[in-house]
């Protein structure tokens, strides 16, 4: 909390969103493939968030890494990326179920920021969200609604998730 404060954000969820962006950022390279021996393998985040170790002989998928490269420096380096990426999101569920409970309010340009990594735009891009009276899923170009209408949204506006009952009240509930 003090170290939050210290660099100016108003809690401590603030200070965990800029940097789980900037653990996905860091290791951003792993994503790409890299030939070890025979084996092409680099770290695959599927559209649910989850991450997993991709390896590759030749063209077909293997299920495990081979023993030989079990102990390859790489190979660890990737397992633990993996295993920190599995928490990450881990993370960032847990803040935006605690942030829709306590109806914290988050600027569109923070969460702008989530929609480029492919772990946390699971959880904060499929979040619907409330601005003022309207309610929709983030997207680059703002909030789209249910119907497809899309509200331009300045990277200072604030949002709220939207709780079911936002949804119930708005009469929504059934569409979203």
């Amino acid at each position: 909390k003090n170290l939050a404060v210290a660099m100016g954000f108003d809690d401590v969820t603030r200070l965990d969103l800029i940097m789980e962006k900037s653990v996905f950022d860091r290791i951003k390279e792993l994503t790409e493939p890299k030939t070890i021996e025979d084996i092409t393998v680099r770290l695959a985040v599927d559209e649910f968030g989850k991450t997993d170790i991709e390896i590759l002989k030749g063209d077909k998928k293997q299920k495990s890494i081979p023993a030989k490269l079990k102990k390859d420096e790489y190979i660890l380096k990737l397992k633990e990326t993996k295993k920190q990426l599995t928490e990450q999101y881990s993370r960032t569920k847990s803040i935006f179920e605690k942030s829709m409970e306590d109806r914290t309010a988050f600027s569109a340009g923070e969460l702008m920021l989530l929609l480029d990594n492919p772990v946390t735009f699971p959880v904060a891009g499929r979040l619907v969200y409330c601005f003022g009276e309207k309610t929709g899923f983030l997207t680059k170009d703002g909030l789209k609604d249910i119907s497809g209408n899309v509200t331009v949204l300045d990277p200072k506006d604030e949002l709220i998730i939207a709780h079911p009952y936002d949804l119930y009240k708005a009469g929504t509930w059934r569409d979203y």
